[in-house]
């Protein structure tokens, strides 16, 4: 209950122009090594009673805060809908951006479930981006499992994405599944 009732707080996230949460730095700098370094280390946010954070939607810092306090993503990223997936998608950059591996770890287990012909280009594409080599291998396993399937996953815009983001990636993927 502790960032429902903000006890005890000993500082605020500012996020945007309006949005303020009362957190405890402690809690912070426990689950990420990027707070931590910020918070605890040398640098200038260490000396402040807030810090600001830039390019984060509130809402996927208000997950981010509900995975930090409780060890748990929210219920509603259990469900199998679009928003969760959207919000895994934000969720593994934030986590990514924060060094927090367990969180990505997370998200891409959620995210490699619900690769389908159409989307697993794009998701591919996101994981190298991403630097999530555990999204990367369930996606080049997922493609290269089944001929036909390859067949038409090399048809979709993700694919075709993928070929001009990252052609040494799909040569990688040419390469597995010659195997």
């Amino acid at each position: 209950g502790l960032l429902e009732n903000g006890l005890r707080a000993d500082m605020t996230v500012k996020i945007g122009l309006f949005k303020r949460f009362k957190v405890h730095g402690c809690i912070l700098a426990a689950q990420s090594p990027v707070f931590r370094a910020q918070l605890c280390g040398s640098m200038l946010e260490s000396r402040r009673s807030s810090i600001r954070i830039k390019d984060i939607r509130v809402e996927v810092f208000e997950v981010l805060l509900h995975y930090m306090y409780k060890d748990s993503l929210p219920p509603f990223m259990e469900e199998s809908t679009e928003e969760a997936t959207n919000m895994a998608q934000h969720l593994l950059v934030a986590a990514d951006r924060f060094a927090m591996e367990r969180l990505k770890l997370l998200c891409a287990n959620k995210l490699s479930k619900t690769l389908d012909v159409n989307t697993v280009g794009f998701t591919l594409d996101f994981a190298e981006r991403n630097n999530c080599q555990q999204l990367k291998d369930c996606c080049i396993k997922y493609m290269v499992r089944n001929r036909d399937r390859f067949g038409e996953i090399m048809k979709s815009k993700g694919f075709i994405q993928l070929t001009e983001n990252y052609g040494s990636l799909v040569c990688e993927l040419f390469k597995a599944f010659a195997k």
